[in-house]
């Protein structure tokens, strides 16, 4: 059983779904509301934003934020964040 939760930890899919519950708990929810889609693709978060504003501020901000997640989800899962 501890070999399926391993794998499971490991999944491309299962990374994608935790991404998307933690990532309003990390960023608050003014940046959480502005979100329009989050997608894992390998190692790469690519995050589309309602703001290009929001869009250029995050992206000073990105190495940061990629610790931050990483922190919370208890792996290196993501080494860079594009945020659209």
């Amino acid at each position: 059983m501890q070999d399926f939760v391993k794998s499971l930890k490991k999944s491309h899919s299962y990374n994608q779904a935790l991404i998307e519950k933690v990532w309003e708990d990390e960023l608050g929810t003014p940046i959480a509301s502005r979100t329009v889609s989050l997608k894992l693709r390998g190692k790469v978060l690519y995050v589309r934003l309602s703001t290009p504003t929001l869009k250029n501020e995050l992206t000073m901000a990105r190495e940061r934020i990629v610790r931050k997640l990483n922190r919370r989800l208890g792996a290196e899962v993501l080494t860079d964040i594009k945020f659209a």
